[in-house]
């Protein structure tokens, strides 16, 4: 792209003080004196906008007040004063090399982006491991009254995670999981990840047209999946029904570089997610176990949870929002516990595994809050104390009847999918009555 305009024309009145002049696309000042006129520079462009767009014309400032008020963002009054101090004086210059962030401005970005966090380089499930071997009778995982602990989960999931190896799956390799909410879900996740593949969630409830899409295109080794879930695969798929495995003959022993049919490395993809083709035919975008690790081990510390927490996860594994529940509770010793499959769409469903279950933790898209907030009963959600939201704009109303429903903190993220789930937070305040921010990094 070539120059927005001809030139910046500029006005200025600053204080009894008056002067005009241009700015050429090469960055040349020309200083035309108080008395300049627009005629004498012709298709001068004002640049000194709300957004810094090209606009016909010029614009005059006679003081910082009206500065405020044109440019509408205080950030963008230095703009006014770089012209003020430094363009009827030093001609010489090139635009680029004047200073035209403040000191302040300069400090204020440097602690914005403070953001430096030690991340362990991991796999994904190796925090998980350490805490099997930490915890191995607590309770890792709960779905309709049946739970198992993080001894029996482990086993399940290194005797699946062998006989997908013996299938030829490894590092880099990619693997169909298509399970509805279930224990079984989580044994199949847990294993592609100990297997070294990554995984490529389908639901077993989109059309087979979409299901047949993705699996051409991401061409996995095999799909795991169930046969109480008969989900609508291409013939000639290449299968593995976990419920109809026998686990107690399979070889539960841990998963180590030795079994692996090459050595795992962090810097290996960990998942592949179809996003929903709005903008066309749905695209895969893989993520590392490097960068998701990286975003769980900081929403462990930044939100600390710890052995005591209880995380009701219910999110498809087609948005990568699941990976928060799936993976971040099983890496501190917490409890999992997994709404049933339409679970998530009830909110009375909800409220009552929460009062239940003593839910400390969970996360809503926007949308599902707001009517999640319209219909929980009261003191239902006495026990929680973090609610993630993201996936849409947190409107303010639904942020203040969260906050008369229950006390937990409100969180709003926001991320896209190729960034590893979430790149900002913030936590709602009483005090967000227009718009609730998205944070920072």
């Amino acid at each position: 792209g070539g120059p927005i305009g001809d030139a910046v024309a500029y006005r200025l009145n600053v204080s009894g003080n008056r002067a005009g002049g241009w700015i050429s696309p090469d960055g040349d000042f020309r200083n035309l004196g108080p008395d300049w006129c627009e005629s004498k520079v012709p298709g001068a462009k004002a640049l000194i906008e709300k957004y810094g767009l090209a606009l016909p014309g010029s614009v005059e400032v006679n003081n910082l007040s009206e500065a405020k008020r044109l440019l509408n963002w205080e950030p963008k009054v230095g703009f006014v004063e770089f012209l003020e101090k430094f363009v009827s004086a030093e001609t010489s210059r090139k635009v680029w090399d004047l200073p035209v962030a403040t000191d302040e401005e300069r400090n204020k970005v440097a602690l914005w982006n403070r953001t430096g966090f030690h991340v362990a380089s991991q796999t994904i499930t190796e925090a998980f491991e350490r805490q099997v071997e930490r915890t191995p009778d607590a309770t890792a995982v709960v779905f309709e009254g049946v739970s198992l602990t993080y001894a029996e989960f482990d086993s399940r999931a290194n005797g699946l995670a062998r006989q997908l190896i013996a299938m030829g799956v490894g590092p880099e390799s990619l693997v169909g999981l298509s399970i509805r909410r279930s224990l079984d879900l989580m044994v199949g996740l847990y294993a592609i990840a100990k297997a070294g593949g990554a995984w490529v969630p389908v639901d077993p409830d989109h059309p087979a047209e979409r299901t047949a899409y993705i699996l051409e295109s991401a061409q996995p080794t095999c799909v795991v999946t169930t046969a109480r879930d008969d989900v609508d695969l291409p013939s000639g798929t290449r299968v593995i029904e976990i419920d109809t495995l026998d686990y107690g003959q399979l070889d539960s022993r841990p998963i180590v570089n030795a079994d692996r049919l090459s050595p795992l490395h962090f810097s290996n993809t960990a998942y592949v997610i179809y996003t929903s083709g709005s903008t066309g035919r749905p695209k895969g975008v893989a993520v590392t176990h490097a960068a998701i690790n990286n975003q769980l081990q900081w929403m462990n510390a930044e939100y600390e949870l710890s052995a005591s927490d209880i995380y009701l996860q219910k999110t498809a594994t087609t948005f990568d929002v699941s990976l928060w529940g799936f993976f971040m509770p099983l890496q501190v010793g917490a409890t999992l516990v997994v709404a049933t499959p339409d679970g998530h769409r009830d909110p009375i469903y909800v409220a009552n595994k929460i009062a239940e279950l003593g839910v400390t933790i969970t996360d809503f898209v926007p949308s599902m809050l707001t009517l999640f907030t319209a219909n929980a009963p009261a003191g239902s959600c006495d026990s929680l104390r973090h609610v993630f939201v993201i996936g849409e704009a947190l409107p303010p109303e639904t942020s203040s009847a969260f906050r008369e429903l229950c006390g937990a903190g409100l969180h709003n993220l926001y991320g896209p999918t190729e960034a590893a789930v979430s790149v900002t937070y913030y936590e709602a305040v009483a005090t967000d009555t227009t718009s609730v921010p998205i944070g920072m990094p």
